[in-house]
């Protein structure tokens, strides 16, 4: 008995010595930290309206967008360094009152630089 259970344990050790192949390679593992000032950052801003009438809400954020980019115009930022992002104009229809309502976004994105 004792002879069959030491056949079996070595029977299955040499298959598992054989099961496992070893891949020759080179495993490196690492970790920098950099610490640098920040000489540039990204601003994302929107500016909403929202109303009844579509053609006033529109030009209500066109006219608080200009108010945004003179401003920043005269703060130094560059023209090259403001950018529209999206523009959305959506309409909504309230069941209850059966009305409709308008919305209108102006995404902006700032990069300021130092």
């Amino acid at each position: 008995m004792k002879n069959l259970l030491l056949t079996v344990a070595l029977f299955g050790l040499s298959f598992a010595s054989t099961a496992q192949t070893v891949v020759p390679g080179v495993t490196v593992s690492g970790e920098g930290v950099v610490y640098v000032k920040p000489d540039q950052v990204i601003v994302n801003v929107a500016v909403e309206h929202s109303g009844d009438y579509v053609e006033k809400v529109k030009q209500q954020t066109e006219k608080d967008v200009d108010a945004v980019i003179d401003f920043l115009k005269k703060q130094g930022i560059p023209s090259k360094n403001i950018k529209t992002e999206y523009i959305r104009l959506n309409q909504q229809y309230d069941y209850p009152t059966k009305t409709y309502n308008y919305s209108s976004t102006q995404g902006i994105s700032i990069k300021i630089e130092q």
